[in-house]
């Protein structure tokens, strides 16, 4: 766990934490370190969040996250003559299902399941259990019947709108990592430092113009190549760990995507929240480190 008074000293010398935020979005690529610094700052997506507290998460969504994708991501890749393999967390709005996209794991109620059971008229025990479909016997049927008659209906399956945006481009479909190990997202230790550099900047209050001067002198400070390319190292060795001790049956291999995408650059992106006040840190933020 990360403590703030280890970087500043004394709790009384520590912001507290009110203020408006800004929330940013950029990528780093594992080729060349990042995306350049200047195409670091071109992909930089930063704006004030819609409310100075709470969850920074709930203000981004999967239509600006595409967005980014589309508009300056993969724009910056095609600069670079990079076709980028995206690795993520699992936040919501990188699953966001594409048009007519069924992803039937994730259906939480019967009704769900009913829904598309009853519009295809595919059969099924109605009721409640024990004399109906309980929700697991619906989703069996359902994922059954979608592997024989999706095509036909032209219904797609477990495809989200970024894999879609992916697929249109002819890359690689996104890579997950696991939930809850940030020590796997090089990105992460990026954010970290940024955000310690803008909080030991705070001295009494600062404007969000000048916030906002500060993460992109921090970006410049701390996006250098060869500091990515130390993150990038660490995340490789967690992986590395993780296979044998047989954590992860299946951790996703960061170290292996050169011999199947040839000489595409593998881009890892994240977002964050930072505070005028302080360096946004959020209790939630930083565990596991």
């Amino acid at each position: 766990m990360y403590h703030e008074d280890d970087e500043y000293g004394s709790a009384g010398s520590i912001p507290s934490g009110k203020g408006e935020r800004l929330v940013m979005l950029t990528a780093i690529a594992e080729e060349i370190g990042m995306l350049g610094n200047q195409e670091l700052l071109d992909t930089l997506m930063l704006f004030q969040a819609a409310k100075p507290t709470g969850d920074y998460d709930k203000n981004m969504n999967a239509d600006m996250f595409c967005k980014w994708i589309e508009e300056q991501l993969f724009t910056a890749g095609d600069r670079m003559g990079i076709s980028p393999v995206l690795i993520l967390d699992n936040a919501s709005y990188h699953c966001t299902p594409a048009p007519r996209s069924i992803n039937v794991s994730s259906f939480i109620t019967k009704t769900q399941c009913t829904a598309i059971l009853d519009e295809y008229n595919v059969p099924y025990r109605q009721g409640t259990a024990p004399r109906g479909d309980n929700l697991i016997q619906l989703k069996a049927i359902l994922k059954d019947w979608l592997k024989d008659n999706a095509a036909e209906h032209s219904l797609v399956v477990n495809k989200t709108r970024l894999s879609a945006l992916c697929e249109a481009r002819g890359f690689h479909n996104p890579i997950f990592t696991p939930p809850y190990h940030p020590e796997l997202q090089p990105i992460e230790r990026l954010w970290r430092d940024v955000k310690m550099f803008v909080a030991r900047q705070f001295v009494g209050g600062r404007t969000v113009a000048e916030l906002r001067e500060q993460v992109l002198a921090g970006f410049r400070k701390y996006g250098t190549r060869e500091a990515c390319v130390g993150r990038m190292e660490e995340a490789f060795e967690w992986e590395r760990k993780y296979r044998e001790e047989g954590v992860y049956a299946e951790v996703v291999d960061l170290t292996g995507l050169d011999d199947e995408t040839d000489d595409d650059g593998d881009s890892v992106h994240d977002e964050d929240g930072i505070n005028d006040n302080d360096g946004g840190f959020d209790a939630d933020d930083y565990y596991g480190y």
